[in-house]
């Protein structure tokens, strides 16, 4: 990133858990927004949340100068030219419209996902596709370089055609699977199908389909820790993410010593970085500074806000959140 001028004035609307919650009791891991922009030096110039005594607390322990209830007021009085939006994802289109018309904001960084209908979804992608302004999801694996590595080289063909696959999720889908989705889309791009298998709507289990090769997507049932886990066979190696992300390893099929005729899987060396980073929530922060000082004109939306609506599409397909 370019040496700034002046340290950029970011506020924050929504204050719980991932805004700053997660960091409440420890900064020494960058969890939350208001960690990662306080790392990346940034200003936070105000917070906002519908709840004024949690806006209130939630200023009083990040030393915050202004909060509020009302974001039309704050995002007058503040200028604010980064906003991260940790709200819920059932209103968010408001919101939206309302600090990507003021002047003052350069980018909007969103938590995960989008939103719950793909109606708004689209109309939030239209939205920012006419203000010229960036608007980012909070995959904050898109941003890390581990995973950068891995879409790369799934898109340059290095691992071959994917057979088949299994993920496994922890808590809600709405929450938790859509970070694996938006994952498997950037590596394969948008499934031909989406279907439910089981479960509720809440915890579904689900198939993605790519040209006859598919990924099956369980909740972790029963599990008293937090599994994010992938496993896709290619048709010439293997990836494994596992150890809630801790770890990853790869393979590459190569013949068998003893029985020529066969291929093995053998495991060889991840390219650097080898594992996701404990600190992903840093990568997309940055890159919310970052678009903040870059000129936008009107236009086509990222290929990243595309498919973060391709992820609330495949939400809406497998019934997520309906019984």
């Amino acid at each position: 990133m370019a040496v700034r001028a002046h340290a950029p004035r970011v506020l924050i609307v929504g204050c719980g858990r991932i805004a700053g919650g997660f960091n409440e009791g420890d900064e020494t891991a960058v969890l939350t927004h208001v960690v990662a922009y306080r790392r990346l030096n940034a200003e936070i110039v105000g917070c906002v949340d519908v709840d004024g005594e949690t806006a209130s607390r939630f200023a009083r322990r990040w030393s915050i100068p202004r909060a509020g209830i009302d974001l039309a007021a704050m995002v007058h009085e503040t200028q604010p030219e980064v906003v991260s939006l940790c709200t819920p994802p059932d209103a968010r289109l408001g919101p939206l419209r309302l600090v990507l018309a003021a002047p003052s904001v350069r980018s909007v960084l969103v938590e995960k996902p989008l939103a719950l209908a793909v109606e708004e979804a689209l109309q939030i992608r239209a939205l920012a596709a006419a203000s010229g302004r960036a608007v980012l999801v909070n995959y904050f694996r898109a941003f890390d370089p581990f995973y950068v590595e891995v879409e790369r080289a799934c898109r340059a063909g290095e691992f071959g055609r994917l057979g088949m696959g299994t993920a496994l999720y922890y808590g809600d889908a709405v929450t938790n699977s859509s970070h694996l989705l938006e994952r498997l889309l950037a590596m394969l791009g948008p499934p031909s199908s989406a279907r439910r298998l089981g479960g509720d709507a809440r915890q579904p289990t689900f198939e993605l389909t790519w040209e006859g090769a598919n990924v099956v997507v369980l909740p972790a049932i029963g599990c008293r820790y937090s599994p994010i886990e992938m496993d896709l066979l290619f048709e010439s190696g293997r990836l494994r993410i596992v150890d809630s992300e801790g770890r990853a390893e790869r393979f590459e099929a190569r013949p068998d010593p003893r029985y020529p005729d066969f291929l093995n899987l053998v495991p060889v060396p991840l390219s650097s970085p080898s594992a996701p980073s404990p600190e992903s929530m840093l990568g997309s922060v940055r890159a919310a500074l970052a678009a903040a000082e870059e000129a936008r004109p009107a236009g086509e939306p990222s290929s990243h806000l595309t498919r973060a609506v391709d992820v609330v599409r495949v939400l809406h397909e497998i019934e997520v959140g309906r019984g």
